[in-house]
């Protein structure tokens, strides 16, 4: 769901974002499919390649201006990630970009924030379902870690700039989150984020913040699944046996 407060008056509503015909299908070269997307208008179109979703036009933007004013957008997305035969899902890499502007006079009121929190969960491991999905990194969600500002927080005293570049990004290292002495891998995972900017600002000052592109990225290991694939199998029924 997206939350837009401006000015006082808060909007809600559902939207589903815009999907490029085929989105879902598995074309010659793909090491990984995408399906059961959804996520707010404000990511714009996606786009789909053999290992990567990349949303080059979103519209995530929010401004104030003068006394106590304020803007914010929430936007959800997610979307379930399955390699093609003979391949794995090693790691998963989310990022996205934008601009921001702080400028007038005023103090540290005057602020521009970014947070992307992100949560993925394994579904399948060597292409059976897990009765109990693995959380990844765990049942808490991660916060990416941004530039110019690791916390992707910035104010008017110490970061004032017009159209100042930011970006922010988080690996989840999906191989390293399954039971040790598993053989195979992943090979589908569900993940989800929810991606929020803001905005205050205070007498004399403006401010504003843009996402300008997102793009998740799955990392797939030299293609081993199918050496491993009937050893992986059979550990795999081993270990849903001990947790029985």
């Amino acid at each position: 769901m997206s939350h837009r407060a401006s000015r006082g008056w808060v909007y809600r509503g559902v939207m589903v974002c815009a999907i490029l015909a085929g989105l879902g299908t598995t074309a010659l070269g793909d090491v990984v499919s995408f399906s059961q997307l959804y996520c707010d208008a404000l990511y714009g179109t996606a786009e789909e390649s053999s290992n990567s979703l990349a949303f080059l036009h979103p519209t995530f933007l929010v401004t104030a201006s003068g006394a106590g004013d304020y803007d914010w957008v929430d936007g959800d997305f997610s979307v379930l990630i399955t390699a093609t035969s003979g391949n794995l899902i090693g790691s998963i890499t989310v990022r996205e970009w934008g601009v921001y502007t702080l400028k007038g006079s005023g103090g540290a009121v005057t602020q521009a924030e970014v947070s992307t929190p992100v949560l993925a969960t394994i579904v399948s491991v060597n292409g059976q379902e897990l009765g109990t999905p693995i959380w990844v990194p765990g049942p808490t969600p991660a916060q990416m870690t941004f530039t110019p500002k690791a916390s992707g927080k910035f104010n008017l005293v110490d970061d004032a700039g017009l159209g100042v570049g930011w970006a922010g990004s988080i690996t989840l290292d999906i191989a390293g989150a399954l039971p040790s002495g598993l053989q195979g891998g992943a090979t589908q995972v569900a993940l989800r984020l929810d991606n929020v900017l803001w905005v205050q600002s205070e007498a004399g000052s403006q401010a504003a913040m843009a996402k300008k592109g997102f793009e998740v990225d799955v990392i797939v290991p030299e293609p081993s699944f199918l050496v491993l694939l009937v050893g992986g199998s059979l550990a795999l029924v081993a270990w849903r046996r001990d947790r029985v």
